[in-house]
């Protein structure tokens, strides 16, 4: 935003309205001035309701700002532009959406101010892709890149565009590029921008872990610390907590998740428990609880949290339905449920598919690959879904088979399990004592992450390791 801009906002954010409205004055007609005023009155309402976490407030004054904001002031409406789209990230209100989209796109066609006009058109993006329209989001944010270059503007100009560019590439699966955008919209802004960086960080250490490097992933994880050494927010101070614990799981991991979701009432029950509205809110958080649950298997509350996540992002935030509905797919796999696990992953394909979502059926636990592989291999419209994802993610298609978890004694009975074997006669046919052979199945139960004799064979079934 204009230096002049940020200094009359500073102004109205300390209550010398007098003297914003000259300001104003001198630059434009006293009537529009005067808009002007009343624009950024409701805009210092948002931003404190921005600030405080009350998402249904941020969107009443956030449209009234932009009621008032008048066209004389280009930079008037970029801001409420950007108290817009914030309110759509918290609540996922349509007519915020299409709202910001409308007056930011007024702001992207004023040529006369280029630094305004590129930066409207990355917000742009940032406000297609929350909504799950990937390509649209792609498209303006190319689009404020070549405008920019055309203009000779400020290279800090297209951080926002790169940034978003660079989270969409990535969602695509093409890593390279994406690092390659994230990277550019770091070294274009200041050390002290760090409204750009936060998510630079972030989105780079999971480029990173996902490219193998995971010494790069934490690099950036500890820049993000360095960023929010003085929080914004508490939310931020949560995120971080959520965002090392999940990328530097260990033997000691499980521990940490579960002091991490119980210190901030994270638990699968108390989230759901909350409504629709909360879980809007906070999006990013419970994703990253879902994430956090499926690393360390807790399928059972994955289960119970995901549909919560997928009814509360509905068609609004489509990314985050398919991942959520991805993660329950995955959880209904894991506890046996097979035919009830496919359903769910041709319903996340569905989802994805005008987006051309990758990653949201990519990370996390291997059995999504086998999900994926087995939608591509059934007879319904839907497998061309499935394989586009496994063309975006050659390393799904490809991926060896593991060695079997299982020790020889374990795999020989449940061999004779799945045959049909008791314990008793599994125990006499192997010349074991019948306490040694339930030894065995817990031991198998632990190391295929089931918890019945079904549920082991059918997986083990699955895997092809009998």
């Amino acid at each position: 935003m204009e230096l002049e801009g940020a200094a009359v906002i500073e102004l109205m954010r300390e209550g010398r309205r007098g003297e914003a409205y000259r300001r104003l004055e001198a630059d434009g007609d006293s009537g529009s001035a005067a808009a002007a005023v009343r624009a950024l009155d409701h805009g210092r309402t948002a931003a404190d309701a921005l600030r405080t976490g009350r998402a249904a407030q941020l969107g009443e004054s956030a449209l009234a700002a932009a009621e008032a904001a008048p066209a004389a002031f280009p930079w008037v409406r970029f801001y409420v532009g950007s108290l817009l789209q914030a309110a759509y990230r918290f609540t996922a209100d349509p007519a915020l959406r299409r709202r910001a989209l409308d007056i930011l796109g007024a702001v992207a066609d004023a040529r006369d101010r280029p630094e305004l006009a590129v930066a409207a058109r990355g917000l742009m993006g940032n406000i297609h892709m929350m909504h799950g329209a990937l390509h649209a989001a792609a498209d303006h944010c190319d689009a404020a890149i070549e405008l920019a270059a055309a203009l000779e503007c400020d290279p800090a100009a297209t951080a926002m565009a790169h940034q978003f560019r660079g989270y969409v590439l990535f969602e695509w699966n093409r890593r390279d590029e994406a690092r390659a955008a994230l990277e550019t919209a770091w070294d274009v802004t200041e050390p002290g921008h760090r409204g750009v960086r936060t998510g630079v960080a972030r989105v780079m250490a999971r480029v990173c872990a996902a490219s193998g490097d995971p010494a790069a992933a934490r690099r950036w994880i500890d820049r993000l610390d360095e960023l929010l050494a003085e929080p914004m927010s508490l939310r931020n101070r949560e995120w971080l907590a959520a965002v090392r614990v999940r990328h530097q799981l260990d033997e000691r991991g499980r521990r940490e998740v579960m002091a991490w979701l119980k210190t901030y009432d994270y638990t699968a029950d108390s989230i759901a428990g909350r409504g629709p509205a909360w879980i809007l809110s906070r999006l990013q958080e419970v994703d990253q609880v879902l994430a956090l649950l499926e690393a360390t298997r807790q399928w059972e509350a994955v289960g119970r949290l995901a549909p919560h996540v997928v009814d509360a992002a509905g068609p609004e935030r489509t990314w985050f339905a398919a991942r959520a509905a991805s993660a329950e797919a995955t959880a209904l796999d894991a506890l046996g449920r097979t035919d009830a696990a496919d359903r769910r992953m041709d319903v996340t394909l569905e989802l994805g598919e005008p987006g051309s979502f990758v990653r949201c059926y990519v990370e996390g636990d291997p059995r999504r690959g086998d999900l994926l592989r087995r939608a591509a291999a059934n007879t319904r419209v839907i497998r061309e879904s499935a394989r586009r994802v496994l063309d975006a993610a050659p390393e799904l298609r490809a991926r060896p088979r593991a060695r079997s978890p299982l020790t020889p004694t374990q795999l020989a009975v449940l061999e004779k399990v799945a045959a049909g074997g008791s314990n008793k006669a599994v125990a006499r046919d192997m010349g074991l004592a019948v306490t040694t052979v339930k030894t065995h199945l817990r031991a198998v139960y632990d190391r295929l992450d089931v918890g019945s004799r079904t549920q082991a064979v059918a997986r083990a079934r699955r895997e092809g390791l009998i």
